[in-house]
């Protein structure tokens, strides 16, 4: 039983791993004008939410995942200094 559970577990976990980042990776680099193997993308979601942060060619952009990733801000300039 305990062996079911666990594998049950393991298979819902390695789903939600899924496809977002790489669907999203691909997404970005479209808005981003950048060439796919350039855009960085690390998940930046908390707890249920699935948010990524898309980063390549001095910009950057939020996704969540829908299905799909969809954008959820705008495409900023990723290139200024912090003071």
């Amino acid at each position: 039983m305990r062996l079911a559970l666990a594998l049950a577990t393991m298979t819902h976990l390695a789903g939600c791993a899924g496809p977002g980042p790489s669907q999203t990776r691909a997404r970005a680099a479209v808005d981003l004008q950048c060439p796919e193997e350039k855009v960085d993308v690390s998940d930046v979601g908390t707890g249920q939410s699935s948010t990524y942060l898309a980063r390549g060619c001095g910009k950057r952009a939020t996704y969540v995942w829908r299905d799909q990733p969809v954008l959820n801000s705008p495409i900023q300039d990723d290139t200024a200094k912090a003071p």
